[in-house]
């Protein structure tokens, strides 16, 4: 199903549902149907294959689902992302090869993700959390919300870019 057709399908079902309760006084539990929605469109989205996400746990992925992965990459594109939903993740990049400004995207839903960062690196971290947390070297965030921080020596190392989302889930930087 397009998230263009499913989007459609909600809009249209909210307004049909308020024209309903105003004009018959018939009352829905309209957010407990669009939840109910909203995570039936998950799951199509998964079984379909429509997040891309891999079940399994090589080292060369980035993403994983219903898993435990261990992930050492030797090198990182110049926009790389790694992904966990129902599952843990632990992320050593310590050794990892990429250029300075980097954009790294780090995703947990309903998961844990551990990340290790070089010790020389200036990280920009551009963090947000519904129900659940993104701690970094500096500050952390928990519940809903957005924060931007940054912490290392510019000067001595590489910079890389984090844009770490927790849904229900947490990212430990390290």
């Amino acid at each position: 199903m397009d998230s263009k057709l499913f989007w459609g399908i909600v809009i249209i079902f909210i307004g049909v549902s308020l024209i309903v309760n105003y004009l018959f006084k018939i009352d829905l539990p309209v957010f407990k149907i669009l939840f109910a929605l909203l995570i039936i469109y998950i799951g199509v989205k998964i079984l379909l294959g429509s997040f891309n996400f891999k079940s399994s746990s090589y080292e060369d992925d980035r993403s994983g689902v219903f898993t435990k992965t261990e992930m050492t990459p030797e090198s990182l594109s110049k926009k790389d992302e790694f992904s966990i939903v129902f599952g843990n993740s632990k992320i050593d990049l310590r050794n990892t090869q990429f250029e300075s400004g980097t954009k790294l995207e780090l995703n947990a839903v309903f998961g844990s993700m551990d990340v290790k960062l070089p010790p020389d690196v200036f990280v920009s971290l551009e963090a947000s959390s519904v129900f659940g947390s993104v701690r970094g070297a500096e500050r952390s965030i928990d519940g809903i919300g957005e924060q931007e921080s940054e912490w290392g020596d510019a000067s001595k190392g590489r910079h890389l870019r984090i844009k770490a989302n927790a849904v229900f889930g947490n990212v430990h930087l390290r």
